[in-house]
């Protein structure tokens, strides 16, 4: 389960809680609203039966308060009887408004009082006949007092009944309100409490899922010291084999200085002794096989001394660092043309250069560039023909690169510089095999060379990032390609 997941089911847990605690509180607040409601109707309930039978009881002390005054005549039975007069209207008025929810009871009440007030007459008569002296008629107001009372008994009973069994009602629907509101405040209790309870475990296994994985964070924090630990020892046995190399490459490049040297001078010698020796037999005049032994010696010495020159140039290359500086390519192709004018008069070479730009570089070894592509395109074109060789340069996106052009360096744009000649150029099925070191397309009795140039070229034009290819067609020419990075140089980058 992700983070995310857990978060939310986490603050959908937390919300159901709050929501089932509100709605447990609401219930709860219903509840005793409702318990209040039912209370107070039991109150008025027990007041109205109350009424009831104060009214009942008023009913007969006004007639035993009229019969005793009619008796003795003493006025504190006369004004007991007038002060509950004088009440009874109010405590029917205070009965109907008990009532005015039960138009049936008030019915009821109504009746009762009409009987009441008849009764109340019948004892009101009994006073009268004690103060006027009137012939008494107290049998028969008896009786019709009795006849009211037998009346009004049964109204009085029935009232009371129906209040009992409103109160027993409502006593019982209070009850079964009161225990569905705990059932539903215990559903929602209980769900909170599952709630909570799926909470907690969903909590429980994120804890759990995080001990592991800092167990296993742990565990990979183990193995990444100890692969640390193993890349340094690496590191440490990669400088102590780049310190070696270092070495082996200022051994490399003394040794080839001191070899150069030193068999340089043995040659010069051979030339030099070569050279007189050929001068003695000229003199004689008629020496052709010893002059010709000799020619093939000094052009022997003479391919083994450009061998070691062009030996002693890859070497440095190959270990020499490229400045960073900025070249311009036209002065450094000005000086190319400058040490090969002797090859261009030989051949009448008609050349055509383009502007050039600006790269960042070192200069020597983008001299040796220019100088062996251009001294191949002088040399490889048919005997009697005059080269035409082109040099033209532009700039173009790295999305533009040809496809199976691929640059030491990756950059956003690239200078593109063509030498095309018009010479006998190659199948290109050996496009692959003609930047390695040692290998000729060509015989050494047709074209003179040491099969190093162009992997000089390969070499340099990686040093500076880029990289080199080739088009051509037997007889039909050749154009070499070179894709430089366009780069500032170390002033421009320098922060204003």
């Amino acid at each position: 389960m992700t983070l995310k997941r857990t978060n939310l089911l986490i603050a959908t847990a937390f919300l159901s809680i709050i929501l089932l605690l509100s709605l447990t509180t609401y219930l709860s607040w219903r509840s005793n609203q409702r318990e209040q409601q039912v209370n107070e109707q039991v109150r008025d309930t027990y007041e109205v039966i109350a009424q009831i039978e104060q009214l009942t009881n008023a009913s007969r002390d006004l007639q035993t308060d009229a019969r005793s005054y009619e008796l003795t005549g003493k006025r504190e039975f006369l004004q007991s009887f007038r002060v509950a007069s004088q009440k009874l209207p109010q405590q029917l008025t205070q009965l109907d408004r008990l009532l005015r929810q039960q138009p049936q009871a008030q019915a009821q009440v109504r009746l009762l009082g009409q009987l009441i007030n008849q009764r109340q007459g019948v004892s009101q008569q009994l006073i009268n006949q004690r103060q006027a002296a009137v012939p008494p008629q107290t049998d028969d107001l008896l009786k019709q007092g009795r006849q009211l009372l037998f009346q009004m008994r049964p109204i009085a009973k029935a009232l009371t009944d129906q209040q009992r069994a409103l109160v027993e009602a409502r006593l019982q629907q209070a009850q079964a309100a009161y225990q569905t509101t705990q059932q539903r405040i215990g559903l929602a209790t209980g769900s909170a409490l599952a709630v909570m309870a799926f909470m907690l475990w969903v909590l429980y296994g994120q804890l759990r899922r995080r001990m592991r994985n800092e167990a296993k964070l742990a565990q990979l924090d183990v193995e990444l010291q100890h692969q640390l630990q193993q890349e340094q020892a690496h590191n440490q046995a990669l400088d102590q084999l780049n310190q070696q190399l270092r070495q082996s490459n200022e051994n490399l490049q003394q040794f080839a200085y001191i070899a150069s040297h030193d068999l340089q001078e043995p040659l010069r010698k051979i030339q030099q002794f070569g050279d007189l020796l050929k001068a003695h037999y000229n003199a004689l005049g008629d020496a052709d096989l010893e002059r010709d032994y000799l020619n093939r010696m000094q052009t022997a010495a003479q391919r083994m001394s450009l061998l070691i020159r062009d030996l002693l140039a890859f070497s440095r290359i190959s270990v020499q660092p490229v400045a960073d500086t900025e070249v311009d390519l036209t002065t450094v192709l000005e000086q190319t043309l400058d040490n090969l004018s002797v090859a261009i008069q030989e051949t009448n070479a008609q050349l055509t250069v383009g502007p050039l730009p600006r790269v960042i570089g070192e200069t020597f070894q983008l001299g040796q560039l220019f100088q062996n592509l251009l001294s191949n395109a002088l040399k490889f074109h048919p005997p009697g023909n005059v080269p035409h060789v082109q040099v033209r340069a532009s700039e173009l996106a790295d999305s533009q690169l040809p496809a199976t052009v691929k640059p030491a360096q990756a950059a956003a744009r690239y200078y593109q510089i063509d030498i095309v000649d018009d010479g006998i150029g190659f199948d290109e099925k050996y496009l692959h095999q003609i930047f390695q070191v040692f290998q000729r397309l060509h015989g050494k009795s047709q074209f003179a060379g040491t099969g190093i140039g162009l992997a000089i070229c390969q070499k340099v034009v990686v040093n500076h990032g880029g990289a080199i290819t080739a088009t051509s067609q037997p007889g039909g020419g050749s154009c070499f390609s070179i894709y430089l990075p366009v780069q500032a140089s170390k002033v421009d980058r320098q922060p204003a």
